[in-house]
């Protein structure tokens, strides 16, 4: 697997969703964008070195990018706020977001953030090819 590198993104505003019920976060081949969270199971969660088998719990929402149209009706945000951030291009699994996201939980983890229990995965189109991005919601490090 490719080397993560995590970055920490401030998200000064929130991204919508259409709420889209069957939308399967890992078997998709549609090219719009799309996103989807997920709670994290409590222990592994939080562990420098979590069981991979364990580690995501149950899918909470997924969605597509809601249009300006659609307004503020019947959707879900990825808010605003702090966030460790990470992206990977080409198709990619379920095994290969887990990854990605247990790699971030590590690095942040080193790095002393307050890492939040949920996850969020967007799959998006840049230049024509899949993209797709890891963003757990975290309070930034207590200063010493």
């Amino acid at each position: 697997m490719e080397t993560i590198e995590f970055q920490h993104l401030e998200l000064r505003a929130p991204l919508y969703y259409l709420e889209a019920s069957g939308l399967e976060p890992f078997e998709t081949e549609e090219r719009e964008e799309q996103a989807f969270c997920f709670e994290l199971d409590g222990g592994e969660g939080i562990s420098i070195e979590p069981d991979l088998r364990h580690w995501l719990g149950p899918l909470l929402f997924a969605g597509r990018q809601r249009p300006i149209s659609a307004g503020g009706e019947g959707g879900f945000e990825i808010p605003a706020g702090h966030y460790l951030f990470a992206q990977l291009r080409g198709k990619r699994s379920r095994e290969d977001f887990i990854y990605m996201g247990t790699e971030v939980q590590k690095d942040g983890l080193w790095e002393r953030y307050r890492l939040e229990n949920r996850v969020f995965l967007r799959r998006l189109f840049e230049d024509g090819l899949p993209v797709t991005q890891v963003l757990r919601p975290c309070s930034p490090p207590e200063e010493f």
